[in-house]
């Protein structure tokens, strides 16, 4: 029996990587990271579909929002950031119980807010979101 979650650990586990996180200090959370935090990557997952076949499901395909969040006032951290979320997630390697059928970007993120405390100071927003397609094995 396949497990969703798996795909959760996947994108975590490329996301980890060591190149990222030289640019996101503060690390990878899932939908909200720590106030304290100023450079980070957050993961949301905003859909998923299960198609079924017979009696099972033939595929999952998830929509993961991925971006950068960079409290800075340039956007090369943060475009930097986001060229490296894609390559990680276009070659995210296989969930435990699952094949990849397909991993692709579907929109760009791309964005800037004046933080709530201080008007004069950003933060950028990069990334993208990705449909991951996969197959239970």
């Amino acid at each position: 029996m396949s497990d969703s979650a798996a795909v959760d650990r996947a994108v975590f586990t490329a996301l980890n990587d060591p190149t990222l996180l030289a640019l996101l200090p503060d690390g990878v959370y899932f939908g909200v990271a720590p106030q304290s935090k100023t450079k980070v990557a957050i993961v949301m997952l905003p859909s998923h579909v299960d198609t079924d076949q017979f009696q099972g499901t033939a595929f999952e395909t998830s929509t993961y929002m991925v971006k950068a969040m960079v409290k800075e006032n340039s956007t090369t951290r943060a475009n930097d950031a986001a060229a490296r979320i894609q390559v990680l997630m276009l070659a995210l390697p296989a969930p435990a119980g699952y094949t990849v059928t397909v991993v692709r970007r579907s929109e760009r993120i791309a964005y800037t807010e004046a933080d709530p405390d201080n008007p004069d100071i950003l933060w950028q927003h990069r990334g993208g979101l990705y449909d991951v397609m996969v197959a239970p094995l």
